[in-house]
């Protein structure tokens, strides 16, 4: 097994490898010829980005300055905007969906360095992806770490026999739903792998309450279920937690 094949399976690799230096040079030369092009010539950005990234959708817009790994393992929408000052280390896939909107000063992260000093005084690392979803605004100055997605309760409802449908859903729609009685219930949930329930919806000077004011047993299912992964009270079935030694 080649150290790019290592990389993109997640596993350690030695990023000095002769042919991930070459691949990165690549990308080195192209965000440098992308940086330094007038703000005025947008077509010619735009074919540098293409050549440079993995995919992109028809309309988007990325500012310089911009630099990346590799670039090949960065898929954007349609409708991407990315502002000043974006840092993307895609030794793993970063994908954005449609309608993603990144602030200035903004980095992800896929790269990782092991916990144990003597792999990384072998200069061994790994990768985890980054996965974005649609009509996502990420504000200035975020970090966006490895293995972040928005996949934890999708994954965990579908394991238990649910239905999952992704796509855009219109605040309206969840309102009238409400009205009619359909709305059991509503939970929040972010990169941070935390649930929150959703007791009251406000809207137009509509208000929804929702579940009487409890939290649904979905929800709390969901709740118990990551916070006991996270505290190590129930078996960490997806591999999503890393256990950290403390040393004194």
């Amino acid at each position: 097994m080649t150290e790019y094949q290592k990389m993109l399976g997640g596993q350690l690799y030695n990023a000095q490898d002769g042919e991930l230096q070459a691949m990165h040079r690549t990308a080195m030369e192209l965000c440098h010829a992308l940086n330094q092009l007038n703000p005025n010539q947008k077509e010619e950005a735009r074919a540098l980005l293409r050549q440079l990234l993995g995919r992109t959708g028809e309309h988007f817009t990325i500012k310089s300055t911009f630099w990346c790994d590799y670039g090949r393992h960065i898929t954007i929408g349609e409708n991407f905007f990315c502002n000043y000052n974006c840092v993307m280390l895609d030794c793993a896939p970063i994908t954005f969906g449609d309608n993603v909107m990144v602030a200035p000063n903004c980095g992800f992260y896929t790269a990782a360095h092991p916990l144990d000093h003597t792999l990384r005084d072998e200069e061994l690392e790994y990768a985890k992806p980054i996965t974005v979803g649609d009509s996502v605004w990420i504000g200035g100055g975020v970090t966006v770490l490895p293995g972040v997605t928005r996949r934890s309760c999708i994954e965990l409802l579908k394991d238990w026999g649910y239905e999952v449908v992704e796509g855009k859903i219109a605040i309206a729609d969840i309102m009238a739903a409400a009205r009619e009685g359909k709305l059991e219930e509503v939970f929040g949930t972010g990169t941070a792998a935390v649930v929150s329930p959703v007791k009251e919806l406000v809207w137009k000077g509509e208000h929804a309450y929702i579940g009487d004011g409890k939290i649904g047993p979905v929800t709390q299912k969901l709740y118990d279920t990551m916070t006991g992964m996270q505290w190590g009270k129930i078996p960490d079935t997806k591999g999503w937690i890393v256990p950290v030694e403390k040393k004194y």
